[in-house]
């Protein structure tokens, strides 16, 4: 397990829902445990192919999600999502892939609690969240 610094554990406690909790019970789908990926494509791939629907296009649709270019630190990516479909109106999520807490072949994608209004504010908190957070052991 990944030890985390003092002001680590104070983010995820302010930006990952229930995190004391989740940490003790769930400790695979914390942000520190996240796997690696090379890329964004590489990631949906790993995500579809194990069987997630989360990048299904019927899913991506219904919820009018795009998934932002690149990858922060190898772990972190961004979508956004619009439940209205208008265009001012988008919110931007921070996401990483770990095994599901229920069937853990499959890949579950994780976010964190806070959301952003621009795509901007959003990697810039990946940013932040990659440097405070240990790089995970494991690639894919």
């Amino acid at each position: 397990m990944t030890e985390l610094t003092g002001e680590a554990h104070a983010f995820l406690r302010e930006h990952v829902y229930r995190y004391d909790e989740y940490a003790e019970r769930y400790p695979y789908s914390m942000p520190q445990n996240a796997q690696a990926f090379t890329s964004v494509g590489a990631l949906v791939n790993a995500v579809t192919d194990s069987g997630s629907h989360f990048f299904d296009p019927a899913t991506l649709k219904y919820w009018k999600s795009r998934i932002a270019n690149g990858m922060i630190g190898s772990r972190f990516f961004i979508t956004s999502e619009s439940m209205t479909g208008e265009r001012g109106d988008r919110v931007y999520w921070v996401r990483w892939v770990e095994e599901s807490d229920v069937d853990q072949s499959i890949l579950s994608v994780y976010s964190f609690e806070t959301k952003f209004d621009s795509l901007t504010a959003a990697r810039a908190f990946a940013r932040k969240a990659h440097n405070l957070i240990p790089f995970p052991t494991k690639e894919a």
